[in-house]
């Protein structure tokens, strides 16, 4: 049997992948930093009965790690830093997308927590009225005047 390599086409083909991944290598610069796999659905399966045990040990050991499935790659973050970064910092670039606002849509419908842009916007605008200082300080005010007395217990 002959070998794959003896062929011209074949050590052309080679040569020019290797190229290639060198050229775009060079081109791309530093190597991105992605966080650690820690888990995939396996894992997941594995630990059915303790999901949320395993998770929370996960967070423990890996500020910010990544879930993988076949179809997705999911990061979970508990780094204080990361969080206010997806939240306040650069919020408009960590939307929710189509398939959260989908497999949620019955549960939350169309409110703050389960839209992206111009609704989350006029969600927020809507939401940021109530927890006003002004009228948290009403709301608490009303809520302690209205409130019955406790009797101690004897």
């Amino acid at each position: 049997m002959e070998s794959p390599l003896s062929h011209p086409a074949m050590i052309s083909l080679s040569i020019l992948f290797v190229a290639l991944y060198l050229v775009r290598r060079a081109l791309l610069g530093k190597k991105r930093k992605y966080p650690p796999v820690a888990g995939t659905v396996l894992h997941q399966l594995l630990n059915f009965g303790r999901l949320v045990e395993y998770q929370t040990e996960l967070s423990r050991r890996y500020r910010t790690f990544r879930m993988l499935t076949p179809t997705n790659n999911y990061v979970y973050t508990v780094d204080p830093a990361n969080v206010e970064y997806i939240l306040k910092t650069n919020f408009a670039n960590y939307g929710k997308g189509t398939m959260i606002h989908d497999v949620m849509e019955d549960l939350l419908g169309d409110g703050i927590f389960n839209v992206d842009g111009a609704m989350w916007r006029q969600q927020r605008k809507v939401a940021s009225l109530e927890f006003s200082p002004g009228y948290c300080a009403t709301t608490a005010a009303s809520c302690s005047a209205t409130r019955p007395r406790s009797s101690p217990a004897s």
